[in-house]
């Protein structure tokens, strides 16, 4: 399975998000809408944790306002970057925990979550990101 269509949750919600569903899938990409019907998901815990995700849709969390935690969901990806707006629907945010942790492919700028939540935590959010280009501009809790 390298791909996931668009409706594959259209009949399927639960305000407490997805958890660990693509944990370890060889899922190459997503498409932007695959969660356009989770407006009160609250969290995306381990979500795509050690996929083969390589890109993330910039409005891939586009209509999830509720979301107030992303823990651990890219973590260990070989995402090449991460849009810069792919959280500004998240309004309720106040946990990064790993996040990206270990998305070492990650070489373009990674967003400034400290600045644009900064009453959330993030701690270890971009952990091993070394070869991001503004890494050394990453908050020390942060990575």
């Amino acid at each position: 399975l390298k791909s996931v269509p668009e409706w594959l949750f259209d009949n399927f919600f639960t305000k407490y998000g997805i958890g660990g569903f693509f944990v370890g899938c060889g899922i190459k990409e997503v498409p932007a809408g695959l969660f356009k019907n989770w407006q009160d998901a609250q969290s995306f815990y381990q979500t795509f944790m050690g996929s083969a995700l390589e890109k993330i849709p910039p409005d891939l969390f586009k209509n999830c306002e509720s979301v107030w935690t992303f823990n651990q969901t890219f973590a260990f990806t070989p995402i090449e970057g991460i849009p810069p707006q792919l959280f500004d629907s998240c309004k309720n945010m106040i946990e990064f925990y790993h996040t990206f942790e270990g998305c070492t492919s990650v070489k373009t700028n990674v967003p400034e979550l400290w600045k644009q939540f900064p009453n959330a935590t993030g701690y270890g959010c971009f952990r091993g990101c070394i070869n991001a280009a503004n890494y050394d501009s990453i908050p020390e809790d942060w990575r």
